[in-house]
């Protein structure tokens, strides 16, 4: 931010300077050099503050031999210093609370200076009118006179300090291309200016407000602050050309009144929308770092899954090798023991222990069922679900277990294949343990919906309403939400009514289809995350099937 923190040397030779010419240039309606002296407060440091004061007095006294003001000295000494030391004490006050209350002020820099200008114009011209009185005892209207003197300062703040805190803030994330247009437009105000002095159109000087306020409001509310600024500059060259040429279609008052309303409606619209488009800009990177992250945990969480099937296989492979073919072995021992047994009752003790070895060979299938999908490797997941382990998981707990799949589901890749499979074996085991009124259905559609492909998965239920504890999930009901989270799946669970139970939708963008896909982790499956086989974000906002519950 440029400031004339490195060159205070243009607080003594400029600003002398600027006065006179400044001061020639306005009058009671229109007072420059107000706006001036707001503008360097602004852009000045506290430190420099009594160097500025020093060098606007410099100025004034170069301007007062040339145009008297007062006529008494001491009236003409509280009008060159007081002015300075009320805008002084509220630029101060303004400056201070912009920086305890708004976190990114310069966003917000040229409504503060706009409100600093405001209230410093009201408090000296409060000061003026007592003075002028203490000058002059024959001050007929104090409250018109109140109005000139605020207005005119206000008037000739709104010309100046715009720009400067403008030129100050460098930043404008408005591509170039745009800019122009914006600059562009930013002269309609002035053609409306130079609209109503055309001879022969007979617009009313009533109407003429209208071809400047509503232009500068449409350019602030639309184009942003900056092109309400470039839009006031030019303004304010054309009302000072009209002032001084003395036009009847524009007296002074009326331009006062007029520039002063419309300037401050088109900024404070134009800060407001730049602060509009600078909070979206920061919620779009908001939004997209969130995105990433989201990704990126569920690309760990598909990692995670992928090694803890791989862990399972393996575990289970070790588990059918190792103690499966031991326990097979002690199966024959214990037969051929008991064929030599000698007693009757050695023969029973024996028998029995045969019986529990065949016991825990069963239980010791059923745990490896569980940790290696050998159906799921083998037959693919249409007939694992259709008439694998999950049937025979329903069948053993007399369990009418059915299961309909529409469309293609080979070419799945095998991460959802998987996940697809081990949701259905987690609510078809929790169905058969913890009820499910005698039957469970299991039905799976993928079908393709122009932008991608739509997998639902979706398992029901005779068993009604149940009981599910408030307390943490079971692990159960959670490793099948894990499971969704992982593939980017939408997942519902319906305590209420069993029809569905269990809910998951999962949109994919087309795929390749894999030859292998169910020969272990080939190149587009693999846990390295390589991203190639596993599922896209979804491509739409998650549906709920009709009549779903909210719970």
């Amino acid at each position: 931010m440029r400031s004339w923190r490195r060159a205070p040397w243009m607080i003594f030779i400029l600003y002398p300077a600027a006065w006179p010419a400044l001061y020639s240039l306005s009058s009671a309606y229109w007072f420059l050099p107000a706006g001036m002296r707001v503008a360097a407060l602004w852009a000045t440091p506290m430190r420099f503050w009594p160097g500025l004061a020093l060098a606007e007095w410099a100025g004034i006294l170069i301007t007062s031999p040339v145009f008297p003001v007062f006529d008494d000295l001491v009236p003409a000494i509280g009008g060159t210093l007081v002015p300075w030391l009320i805008y002084a004490v509220v630029v101060r006050e303004v400056r201070q609370y912009a920086a305890r209350s708004d976190g990114d002020a310069s966003t917000h820099a040229l409504s503060y200076a706009v409100v600093a200008g405001l209230v410093g114009a009201a408090a000296n011209g409060l000061f003026l009118v007592g003075l002028r009185w203490l000058d002059d005892e024959t001050v007929t209207h104090p409250v018109q006179l109140f109005l000139t003197f605020a207005f005119g300062d206000y008037a000739g703040i709104m010309t100046l300090v715009p720009l400067v805190v403008m030129a100050l803030d460098k930043r404008d994330p408005v591509p170039k291309r745009t800019r122009r247009m914006r600059y562009a437009l930013a002269l309609l105000p002035s053609l409306g200016v130079g609209l109503t002095l055309v001879p022969g159109l007979g617009i009313p000087t009533i109407y003429n407000w209208v071809f400047v306020t509503v232009p500068l409001t449409v350019i602030g509310a639309t184009r942003g602050r900056r092109a309400a600024v470039a839009a006031l500059a030019l303004v304010s060259c054309c009302f000072l050309a009209v002032a001084h040429g003395a036009f009847a279609a524009w007296p002074a008052e009326e331009i006062q009144r007029i520039f002063a309303v419309a300037a401050t409606g088109a900024l404070l619209l134009g800060t407001r929308r730049d602060a509009m488009l600078a909070q979206r800009i920061d919620l779009s990177r908001s939004i997209e770092e969130l995105q990433y992250k989201t990704q990126a945990l569920r690309d760990a969480a598909t990692r995670l899954s992928a090694q803890r099937e791989a862990e399972s296989r393996r575990v289970g492979l070790e588990l059918h090798d190792e103690i499966g073919q031991d326990m097979t072995a002690l199966a024959t021992r214990l037969r051929l023991a008991e064929r030599l047994a000698t007693t009757d009752g050695m023969r029973a003790e024996l028998e029995l222990l045969r019986g529990m070895v065949a016991e825990a060979h069963g239980h010791l299938r059923n745990v490896i069922r569980r940790l290696h999908p050998i159906a799921l490797e083998r037959f693919g997941l249409e007939r694992a679900l259709a008439a694998g382990p999950l049937a025979e998981i329903a069948a053993d707990a007399g369990v009418a277990y059915t299961c309909a799949i529409r469309g293609d589901v080979a070419p799945l890749p095998l991460d959802i294949a998987t996940g697809v499979y081990r949701i259905s074996q987690e609510a078809v085991t929790n169905g058969v343990r913890h009820g499910c009124g005698g039957e469970i259905h299991v039905q799976l559609d993928l079908q393709d919906t122009g932008a991608g492909r739509e997998l639902q998965l979706s398992i029901s239920d005779a068993q009604g309403a149940i009981d599910v504890p408030a307390q943490p999930d079971s692990l159960g009901l959670q490793g099948i939400r894990d499971r969704a989270n992982a593939l980017g799946a939408t997942y519902h669970f319906s305590a209420s009514s069993g029809r569905p139970r269990h809910w998951m939708r999962l949109v994919l963008a087309p795929v390749t289809p894999h030859a292998g896909r169910v020969d272990g982790f080939d190149a587009g499956n693999d846990a390295s995350g390589t991203g190639r086989g596993f599922p896209f974000p979804p491509i739409e906002a998650p549906r709920r099937p009709a009549g779903w519950p909210l719970d």
